[in-house]
């Protein structure tokens, strides 16, 4: 998974922002969803809709869900921080596992972090090298905590 520059949406910053110089209250989000999108969501999210993948030309896909409340879960779909050398960093806790149950008409290239309907960071899919194409029947996408990272810089 690539760094993307201003991976942080807009709405995120915005909050965040208001939030820590007393501006605004914002409360954290009880769900943050994990979306597979097949181009740049945008950083204000407004591409969002129209490029995420979707359950009927990508069979088996649908947002993983995950719940900061439940650590230990199995399985376990909280985040975790962690130090990684430039900075610090949210993880998931266990790896986010999309499986094609048919073959996908589109390819993932970005993955959203999604509220309930806004954009809090986006990230590419790309290591530099790859050439991506939509998933088979049976083929898995996963993300670990090795490449997907949250993070502000």
């Amino acid at each position: 998974m690539a760094t993307t520059t201003n991976a942080a949406g807009n709405y995120f910053e915005q909050a965040a922002l208001e939030h820590l110089f007393g501006i605004t209250s914002w409360f954290a989000p009880s769900t943050v969803d994990i979306a597979l999108h097949s181009g740049d969501p945008g950083e204000d999210g407004s591409a969002g809709s129209s490029n995420e993948l979707d359950s009927i030309n990508d069979p088996g896909y649908a947002r993983i869900t995950m719940d900061h409340g439940t650590a230990g879960s199995s399985p376990d779909r909280s985040w975790t921080s962690v130090a990684d050398g430039t900075g610090w960093a949210l993880t998931p806790v266990d790896s986010l596992v999309f499986t094609a149950t048919g073959n996908w008409t589109n390819a993932p290239l970005w993955v959203g972090a999604w509220d309930s309907s806004n954009l809090l960071f986006r990230i590419a899919i790309d290591d530099g090298n790859a050439v991506f194409t939509p998933l088979t029947n049976g083929q898995s996408l996963t993300l670990t905590s090795a490449n997907l990272k949250f993070k502000l810089s």
